[in-house]
């Protein structure tokens, strides 16, 4: 006796046969040319960048290898996200200094053996784009501190080369009525204890960041109350190769007959235990007579070149706290937060691939940070832009393209490490 399927098994069974056919064709006709599905068009969401502005330190500025110059400013993390979002009308105006910058330009001029060079600059250095009435958009200034951009409206070199006497940071801001404005500070605040050798003096208390920070976006809040914010937090200034290049053990030629020793480095207190850290000035100090921080006779390291154990923890712990509060007015603000202290920590974990080739955070050869060991790479710069952007994109509902990162590889960072 013929047995009969179920209704419903037999409708199962024509509806497999119906998509079976449908992606055979699909198929089919995407072999003979089927255009792909159209993406959704680029939109700002509930960005507005007709007036885009930019608040920051010298990596906004566009700052590379200890100096400044138009080569390295127009990718600047700003230049970047404008040509993104066509901001200004397609017109984000930068002061452009020309060949050769400012200052002296740090330069490789060997790779094996390593050996630096300076690309002389020639300061006072005079922006060949001229300041418009109300001011340049991209703000950002090398080594302005929260209290600079409140308070300060003039100072030799790059205070007078983006301000030109002409008010302060949040002043000139506010006089271009922005409608969005990227905030990139509070990394001065910390990073410059580093430079001190680990001095807390040179740190402010996270109640006076909280105080200065606070200031500034009450004054944006009051002065554009439409406008949109995106915040970067800090990266762990202690991890930036300028401190972390130097190694706490190296291995020299000290034994009888020239043969190799291993050698804990040392400061005035004794062997530099796990965790202090050793910063890129004293490399030079250390290769040549008299050998700084080897046993004696030869003198220990200078304190100014040495981050303690305890002054690591401090400098770290500022930055926790510092983080906090630009976390904390971000939510207030309803402004996208962009987490530059995580990025960073995945580069010097995980590295970046990009065309199948790992780019680094090490000192020269990594290819993310530029020869001052200091401030990203042109590379660096397009993926921290990247990442305000991915911020910006979620939270405003935009859908801003992200930066095409391979022209960036080609800057002279990457070039010199043999990319």
């Amino acid at each position: 006796m013929e047995r009969h399927p179920h209704p419903d098994a037999r409708r199962t069974r024509i509806v497999r046969v119906v998509l079976a056919l449908l992606v055979a064709a699909l198929f089919a006709a995407g072999c003979a040319g089927l255009d792909p599905i159209p993406q959704p068009a680029a939109s700002t969401g509930s960005a507005d960048f007709s007036s885009y502005v930019a608040l920051g330190t010298s990596v906004s500025m566009g700052i590379e290898s200890g100096g400044l110059v138009d080569e390295f400013q127009i990718n600047s993390v700003p230049a970047l996200i404008a040509r993104q979002t066509g901001a200004n009308g397609g017109t984000f105006i930068q002061p452009l200094c020309a060949e050769p910058g400012l200052p002296n330009l740090i330069t490789v001029e060997s790779l094996a053996p390593l050996q630096l060079g300076l690309r002389p600059g020639s300061p006072p250095a005079t922006p060949y784009i001229p300041r418009p009435a109300d001011g340049y958009d991209n703000l950002a200034i090398s080594g302005a501190v929260l209290a600079n951009v409140l308070a300060r409206e003039s100072g030799f070199p790059y205070f007078d080369i983006v301000l030109q006497g002409q008010g302060t940071m949040i002043r000139q801001c506010l006089a271009q009525r922005p409608t969005f404005v990227t905030v990139e500070l509070g990394v001065n605040d910390a990073v410059r204890a580093v430079f001190a050798g680990g001095d807390p003096a040179q740190l402010i208390s996270v109640g006076q960041f909280q105080a200065l920070y606070t200031q500034i976006m009450d004054s944006l809040a009051i002065g554009v109350p439409n406008a949109k914010f995106a915040l970067a937090n800090i990266p762990q200034v202690t991890e930036i190769p300028y401190a972390t290049t130097v190694p706490l053990v190296v291995t020299a030629p000290l034994g009888p007959n020239g043969a190799p020793v291993t050698v804990r480095l040392r400061d005035g207190a004794g062997p530099l235990p796990d965790g202090s850290l050793i910063l890129l000035p004293a490399s030079p100090l250390i290769q040549t007579v008299p050998f700084y921080g080897f046993p004696p006779p030869a003198p220990p390291l200078p304190d100014s070149l040495v981050i303690t154990v305890a002054e690591r923890a401090a400098i770290e712990s500022a930055v926790s706290g510092y983080n906090t509060v630009i976390a904390q007015q971000s939510q207030a603000r309803g402004a996208a937060l962009v987490d530059e202290f995580g990025l960073f920590d995945r580069l010097n974990r995980d590295g970046f691939v990009l065309g199948g080739t790992t780019y680094r955070t090490d000192y020269i050869s990594g290819g993310l940070f530029s020869f001052d060991g200091v401030h990203p790479s042109a590379l660096g710069s397009g993926i921290l832009a990247n990442a305000f952007i991915t911020a910006i994109n979620s939270r405003f509902g935009a859908r801003i393209p992200v930066v095409d990162l391979s022209p960036l590889t080609n800057s002279q960072m990457a070039l010199a490490a043999g990319r």
